[in-house]
């Protein structure tokens, strides 16, 4: 497994269809992946299993170097066999090399477990937003302390 910043057209598609495949598909939804952007550069890091993308996390680093993973997806078939942990240390080694200051995830109820796994900690309790509400989806927004 190869863990990159991606920058590959055809790769960048493939985060694309993973991020639908994992995150929304399977609650009956649409494909939400920029529904709630607001114009900010996003930093796509995957895990790659030859020409197949395992894995990604879309990071976006504000002006004041604070930093949110908005989205996070692991595909079933990798899941449980550290794909995820190796994103997140992508991630981490930029943002140390960037000397982001924070860092942030809106983490669903279904991956709590993961966040808290590799050192966030949940700073609010749980948020509701009626689109993904209605799917059977809430959050709790997450922070990591960076050293």
């Amino acid at each position: 497994m190869r863990f990159t910043m991606e920058t590959d057209e055809f790769a960048l598609q493939q985060v694309d269809a993973l991020l639908y495949e994992v995150l929304w598909e399977p609650y009956g939804m649409p494909n939400v992946r920029h529904q709630f952007d607001k114009g900010e550069a996003e930093i796509i890091f995957a895990a790659k299993d030859g020409i197949t993308v395992a894995g990604a996390f879309v990071l976006i680093v504000y002006k004041d170097k604070s930093a949110e993973l908005r989205h996070a997806a692991v595909l079933p078939e990798y899941q449980g066999q550290k794909t995820g942990r190796g994103l997140w240390n992508e991630v981490l080694e930029y943002i140390k090399a960037e000397s982001i200051n924070s860092i942030y995830v809106y983490a669903r109820n279904t991956a709590i477990g993961f966040w808290e796994k590799i050192g966030f900690r949940v700073e609010t309790d749980w948020i509701d937003h009626d689109f993904f509400a209605n799917h059977g989806i809430r959050f709790k927004v997450m922070m990591f302390d960076i050293k």
